[in-house]
């Protein structure tokens, strides 16, 4: 039993090491500050989004920056989506609306989008977005340099302040954390495609989303690690704070649930078993730690080491999560981080054991894993 306690001590010490790491290497990122003038085509797929599309268009219409153009592409709607999107199609505006007629989902709808696009770079947002007038010069003036190849952006999520909201909020924060923080190192293991940047010439070099277009999702992290391969050192991040992309929290249980199926499909596609075993120490770490809170209710010692995981993990990851929202200045929530804090171990064993269901449902479609 010793063995055991000193197994999941020894799990969260690395954890979080590996947090504190991630909290302290967000500055590690460079700052650009020279312009990018190349055309820049913003590729946004749309299905069912009637309710959003004139709060976004007015954030695209108001971009700091001389030449891009719109490129919306309408992905099957069964709404009025499609004909609201072509009341922005007048002759004054450079804006392109497309319907997708060939294939289904975000990969084709982005790829049909980018195929009719005109810019050097894409820039993908989605359209439950919102963003500053600063907002596209920012994301493009890595493009400077020859170099790279893709930009990442943070994101952040914007809710209604009841509780399921700030729930997401913080949840959503620690990826953020953990995409600015590997990419400090040069190891990015995430990105969000609400706000990622990339040249067409990569993506057409890379064939696009050609294997892996089996996955409904992964149209950025997948993406990404294809560009890595394509150039090592190619991915950077855009730590500015005015570069951070606002998407909604979702607004019901089943649909929260539905989104991180989802984004579970393609936690292992493309992986090594070396790069799977962070997940798999997560999920670990809070699955013992909720058996020792229980064992502690018989074996005092059991409750003793949950306890000490609990707080190393209750400081590591506070320092993480207020870092991430003073790097991107947004308010911190002390209570939202202890309500988070206690229910994730509940959470993560929740999600990690439904993520091996064989199917799942997003935007009226059901998808096999």
């Amino acid at each position: 039993m010793e063995m055991v306690q000193f197994f999941l001590l020894i799990i969260a010490i690395v954890y979080a090491l590996i947090v504190l790491l991630n909290a302290f290497s967000w500055h590690r990122n460079p700052n650009f500050k020279k312009g990018f003038s190349g055309k820049v085509s913003v590729v946004v797929a749309l299905k069912d989004e009637p309710a959003v599309i004139d709060r976004l268009m007015g954030c695209l219409l108001q971009q700091n920056y001389s030449d891009y153009e719109i490129v919306l592409v309408n992905d099957h709607s069964t709404d009025d989506t499609f004909q609201q999107l072509k009341a922005y199609q007048v002759p004054e505006a450079n804006i392109q609306v497309l319907d997708l007629v060939e294939g289904e989902g975000k990969k084709a709808a982005l790829a049909k989008g980018i195929a009719q696009s005109s810019g050097q770079v894409i820039l993908c947002t989605d359209a439950d977005c919102t963003m500053n007038a600063d907002w596209l010069d920012l994301m493009v003036r890595p493009f400077v340099s020859a170099q790279v190849e893709m930009v990442m952006g943070p994101v952040m999520l914007q809710g209604d302040g009841r509780w399921f909201a700030r729930f997401q909020q913080m949840e959503f924060s620690s990826l953020m954390g953990f995409t600015g923080g590997m990419s400090g190192w040069r190891k990015p293991i995430f990105c969000n495609g609400a706000n990622l940047a990339y040249r067409k010439s990569m993506f057409d070099f890379v064939k696009g989303f050609e294997g892996i277009d089996q996955i409904p999702t992964g149209d950025d992290e997948l993406l990404m690690r294809k560009c890595l391969k394509f150039s090592e050192n190619s991915v950077v991040f855009q730590k500015n704070a005015q570069a951070v992309v606002l998407a909604d929290v979702m607004p019901r249980w089943s649909a929260f649930v539905a989104q991180r199926l989802r984004w579970s499909s393609k936690w292992n596609v493309g992986k090594s078993w070396l790069e799977a075993i962070p997940a798999v120490a997560v999920f670990s770490l809070h699955a013992l730690t909720l058996l020792f809170l229980v064992l502690g209710l018989i074996w005092p010692s059991f409750g003793e080491t949950a306890l000490m995981v609990l707080m190393v993990r209750f400081v590591s990851e506070g320092m993480l999560l207020a870092g991430v929202h003073y790097q991107t200045k947004r308010p911190w929530d002390m209570l939202s981080f202890v309500v988070m804090f206690i229910l994730y171990p509940f959470y993560a064993v929740y999600f990690g054991l439904l993520s091996w269901r064989s199917s799942y449902e997003w935007k009226g479609r059901v998808y096999q894993k």
